[in-house]
């Protein structure tokens, strides 16, 4: 019988909660995209002061810890840096759009433009799918390297 070390199994539990704790805001940006070009001026700015303090206060810290801590930790069990270049790469993108949404926000303050709402709902629903992706991707291919190890060391032993 295989057993998991605590630590990994720990660990594996903790990523997945925080990608739990990602769900809502992700429903959220995708919910204020569909409204674009439905809400007055004022109405949209205020659902978009919920995604940009989403953004600032949940997905800025998220991936700066996955960057500072996990991508590391993943690196080092796999033997190779390559093992997170993609995920550094798509954090990249998503802040890449993240900025272009914080910075749309802006723009439609007053009597925002066609062309500017539209924009807007690009921008959003483009990190919005950049996010299920990323974290899709993530679980597939990262989060297993955890359990993986875990029941070589356990096996090992």
């Amino acid at each position: 019988m295989t057993d998991f070390a605590h630590g990994a199994v720990a660990e594996h539990d903790f990523e997945e909660r925080e990608h739990r704790e990602l769900a809502p805001g992700i429903n959220r940006i995708h919910d204020v995209a569909l409204a674009v070009g439905t809400l007055a001026a004022p109405d949209l700015c205020f659902a978009m002061l919920d995604v940009v303090d989403w953004i600032d206060g949940v997905l800025v810290p998220h991936a700066t810890w996955e960057e500072t801590w996990l991508y590391p930790e993943f690196e080092r069990r796999a033997g190779t840096p390559w093992a997170t270049r993609m995920m550094i790469y798509e954090h990249h993108q998503i802040r890449e759009v993240a900025r272009r949404v914080v910075n749309g926000r802006e723009r439609i303050r007053v009597e925002p433009t066609r062309a500017e709402m539209v924009a807007l709902r690009a921008d959003l629903l483009a990190l919005e799918a950049l996010l299920r992706a990323h974290v899709e991707r993530e679980e597939r291919f990262l989060v297993p390297l955890l359990v993986d190890e875990a029941r070589v060391e356990v096996e090992v032993v």
